[in-house]
């Protein structure tokens, strides 16, 4: 017999969590082979009072991340601000350049929460409205000179949220910081 390994188990689990959670907003779409770097699409509708829905103009794309117990535990969960996850750069320009929001969507186990990150408002709120088809593998920053690598770590805009007292509820203070790689 053939075997499912863990992680697989536990993406497919965490995927589920999210249609569960995110299909009371809208229908979802999904690539039929995953060549688009995206894990799923939805597309919003609008609760009408005659208790059906109409499908609305939004379209909006997610990134589904998971990080277990094992790697993230309860207690790291309570005390840390910071959660570190890796990306390509590669992937972070497409999602950039994409005419349709994406999402990154990371599922924390040990706290069986999403934490959602607006990808393309992330690189602006970070690097300005640069160009990120000629972004190279180290430089500078234009507006404010801070140089950067491939491999710098970068925090997520909740993290501004939170600071502007807008981050509510139990993990409206943590933040996703990445590490982009090539």
């Amino acid at each position: 017999m053939l075997k499912i390994g863990a992680t697989d188990v536990f993406e497919r689990e965490y995927t589920q969590r999210f249609r569960l959670f995110a299909g009371q907003f809208g229908e979802f779409i999904a690539y039929e082979r995953d060549r688009g770097a995206k894990d799923i699409g939805l597309h919003l509708t609008r609760r009408l009072r005659s208790g059906e829905e109409r499908v609305s103009a939004g379209l909006c794309w997610f990134q589904l991340k998971g990080i277990t117990k094992k790697k993230f535990s309860p207690e790291q969960f309570d005390v840390e601000s910071v959660i570190k996850l890796s990306l390509k750069v590669s992937h972070l320009r497409y999602w950039y350049l994409q005419p349709m929001p994406t999402y990154l969507a990371l599922f924390v186990e040990c706290a069986d929460v999403f934490l959602v990150l607006n990808l393309q408002k992330y690189v602006e709120d970070t690097w300005g409205a640069q160009d990120l088809r000629s972004c190279p593998a180290r430089g500078e920053h234009r507006s404010t000179g801070r140089k950067y690598t491939r491999r710098t770590g970068i925090s997520d805009y909740h993290g501004r949220e939170r600071r502007r007292g807008m981050g509510k509820g139990p993990w409206g203070r943590r933040r996703i910081d990445t590490t982009l790689s090539s």
